[in-house]
């Protein structure tokens, strides 16, 4: 075991972490390494949990958000997190295509979806300012300054999933095996185990 084990909601630390690790257990059907391994930290796995609800109910799309945190995942070589969000992208019905280009930083076919990914990079890059192409591109794709916030909450929490599974050096789950990711790597075939 390394510096962050991963709990369970019989071995986190706290009352709280432990009940929030049933929710998450109730919820999905299984506790994810990664909020395993933040419960050695009420707080950090609360802000998590937290700032995803948030960017969940935000008014991008579920594919919206999806390319926000690729895009991000794959500037921050989070291979666990890559592998995650390819698994989730696939189960919401996002197009092969569009998983594999936004594993390997190509430009999405679609325009929309693209501008979306270029404005979410911009903002990575420049520390929170766009550049003035992606600005453009952004609202011509008809995105509004309250998305752009959103993108920006999209971000946030994707630094810190990021930043947190890096630090903790998880294992992939289980079912996220199929998605193994190193940088530039596409999506799997469909014939992959």
């Amino acid at each position: 075991m390394g510096r962050f084990p991963i709990h369970d909601a019989r071995t986190a630390p706290t009352r709280g972490a432990r009940a929030y690790l049933r929710s998450v257990r109730d919820r999905r059907g299984f506790v994810p390494h990664l909020y395993g391994a933040l419960a050695s930290s009420e707080t950090a796995l609360k802000v998590y949990g937290e700032l995803s609800k948030f960017y969940s109910a935000s008014s991008l799309t579920p594919t919206e958000r999806q390319v926000v945190m690729m895009a991000v995942t794959r500037l921050n070589l989070a291979s666990y997190c890559m592998a995650g969000h390819s698994a989730v992208a696939e189960a919401l019905g996002v197009v092969p295509e569009c998983i594999g280009a936004l594993r390997t930083g190509r430009s999405l076919d679609d325009p929309r979806l693209e501008a979306l990914r270029r404005f979410t990079e911009s903002i990575y890059y420049c520390r929170g300012r766009a550049d003035n192409s992606a600005w453009t591109a952004f609202e011509a794709a008809g995105y509004t300054p309250m998305q752009a916030l959103e993108v920006l909450v999209g971000v946030a929490l994707k630094v810190f999933s990021n930043f947190a599974s890096r630090m903790t050096e998880i294992p992939l789950d289980e079912g996220y095996r199929h998605w193994v990711w190193s940088e530039g790597q596409p999506a799997p075939t469909q014939d992959a185990p």
